[in-house]
């Protein structure tokens, strides 16, 4: 099974579930990576979630979470369908399986932009308690 791509519609609450399932799997593989998204962890609990006024313009600004809003979220069929903890969180959101598949994108990304590099920018910061 090739790990397609599916857009789910979730709702303030899913996401704020989402990422707080996520930091509680951080040092894992289960950590989920993210864009389009900033928080803080706070408490080992996403705080001040901003998201991504365009997904289509990446350097376009942030907003806070709508509590009223939804939100479209892209993720592999892996995540939304049998990842513990994640395949409850997605279940029964309305999704649209987009066929594509995420291999082919990393490829093609790597092959058209080599060498990659990486960087922090920020999109998740931790606020440790002083002392720690």
């Amino acid at each position: 099974m090739c790990p397609d791509i599916r857009v789910y519609t979730l709702n303030s609450a899913q996401i704020h579930s989402l990422l707080n399932y996520s930091i509680s799997r951080s040092g894992s593989d289960f950590f989920s990576q993210v864009s389009g998204v900033r928080f803080r962890i706070v408490a080992n609990q996403a705080a001040d979630i901003q998201v991504l006024k365009d997904p289509t313009n990446p350097t376009a600004s942030y907003s806070l979470l709508d509590p009223a809003a939804t939100y479209t979220v892209a993720t592999t069929d892996f995540q939304g369908l049998v990842a513990a903890g994640y395949k409850e969180i997605f279940a029964g959101a309305p999704y649209r399986d987009t066929g594509i598949d995420m291999r082919d994108q990393v490829r093609g990304f790597i092959q058209a932009h080599s060498p990659v590099t990486a960087r922090l920018d920020g999109r998740i910061t931790v606020n440790r308690l002083e002392g720690n």
